[in-house]
């Protein structure tokens, strides 16, 4: 028997965002946040990247709905000090903008 990559009613609810947005013509956009090295490891016990996201995002262009991805999974996947966890950045001010800053669309 298969694991379940993706859960079925997550991924229910998570469409219905796709709809919501396309019914009120809002653009989505979409953003991997950041993780720490020690939280991608633990993932990959659950599942691995190449298993998950191609998945997701192959089902994501299928609707044909032009959502923007943004992935900043990565950005400070070996800098440790800048989490407070594995995957929620600190506290600390100037982090929080400098990951803001990079996020944010005019």
């Amino acid at each position: 028997m298969s694991k379940e990559i993706i859960d079925s009613i997550a991924e229910i609810y998570f469409f219905r965002i796709f709809d919501l947005c396309k019914e009120n013509d809002i653009d989505l956009i979409l953003i991997k946040y950041p993780y720490r090295r020690d939280y991608f490891e633990n993932l990959q016990k659950c599942f691995t990247e190449r298993e998950y996201f191609p998945i997701l995002e192959t089902k994501i262009k299928a609707r044909n709905q032009g959502v923007i991805i943004l992935d900043y999974s990565k950005n400070y996947i070996d800098q440790p000090e800048l989490f407070e966890d594995g995957h929620h950045l600190s506290s600390e001010g100037q982090i929080r903008h400098l990951f803001t800053k990079s996020v944010l669309i005019p």
